[in-house]
């Protein structure tokens, strides 16, 4: 795998990163335990959990952002997780 980002033209992007350790470790069947998607203050989370929180932020503010341009800009705030998943 290579380190800069086909798809953003960058070193080592984070949810392009996430992605290939799914797709590495599918065959494994741990793939979501690997996939991280990063959350503000440096820390991160699942990828599958990044994804249920992405739902319910859709639900309450719309597609205007997709997970990945989310993920770019630094991730969810950690309030924000524990709010959209209190809903």
């Amino acid at each position: 795998m290579s380190n800069v980002c086909q798809e953003h033209g960058r070193l080592a992007c984070r949810i392009c990163k996430a992605r290939a350790e799914r797709r590495e470790s599918s065959s494994a069947g741990s793939a979501c335990s690997i996939a991280r998607f990063p959350v503000q203050g440096g820390d991160s989370i699942p990828m599958w959990l990044a994804e249920e929180v992405y739902a319910r932020y859709v639900k309450k503010w719309g597609n205007y952002q997709s997970l990945e341009r989310l993920g770019e800009r630094g991730g969810f705030a950690k309030g924000e997780i524990l709010e959209l998943l209190a809903q």
